[in-house]
């Protein structure tokens, strides 16, 4: 390979990696962070997930799957009015979310928005029909509806989403890591 070549080949490798480590780093702190957020969740201690989240979002506000795990977080503290914005966030980013969706539902039907409820689960049930947490935000809506007086008893447990991301962030910070 001839001087010219090689200065050119060096010059696009300086150039491709200039341009992808801040974006690595960016990102392995977005998923460390989120790592922390998760298992703080999965322990009950939910507000320190919420701060983890938030950092991992701060490195990276397109994080999608961090949209998604803090609304499962909201909504665990019952905070389903943000849940709800959280989870919008996620699906303005990725609509064929699955569980930005199962989250979108949760949060209404804490909210008793059932009707809103019952066709985010449907999307939801659109994307995996065998979802059983679709299925149960959907129950719950339709129940809800039928009794409109009393409130919910029984739903989606939040932390469902926040337990399923979890291999999903485990699996692209291995990948990350080769």
């Amino acid at each position: 390979m001839n001087r010219t070549k090689f200065f050119i080949l060096i010059s696009l490798l300086v150039l491709a990696l200039w341009s992808i480590v801040p974006a690595g780093a960016d990102n392995i702190d977005a998923i460390n962070s989120y790592n922390r957020a998760v298992d703080l969740a999965y322990q009950g201690d939910y507000s320190p997930a919420l701060t983890e989240i938030d950092r991992a979002l701060q490195e990276n506000e397109n994080f999608t799957l961090a949209w998604v795990t803090k609304a499962g977080i909201l909504n665990s503290m019952e905070r389903y009015g943000e849940g709800l914005a959280a989870s919008d966030t996620a699906l303005a980013l990725d609509p064929d979310n699955l569980y930005a969706w199962i989250n979108r539902a949760t949060s209404l039907n804490g909210l008793g928005r059932y009707e809103e409820s019952l066709a985010a689960s449907d999307t939801a049930l659109t994307l995996d029909p065998e979802s059983v947490d679709a299925k149960q935000n959907r129950q719950v809506a339709e129940e809800m509806m039928a009794k409109p007086t009393e409130a919910p008893t029984t739903g989606l447990l939040p932390c469902t989403a926040i337990l399923a991301c979890a291999g999903l962030a485990a699996a692209l910070a291995a990948k990350r890591e080769r």
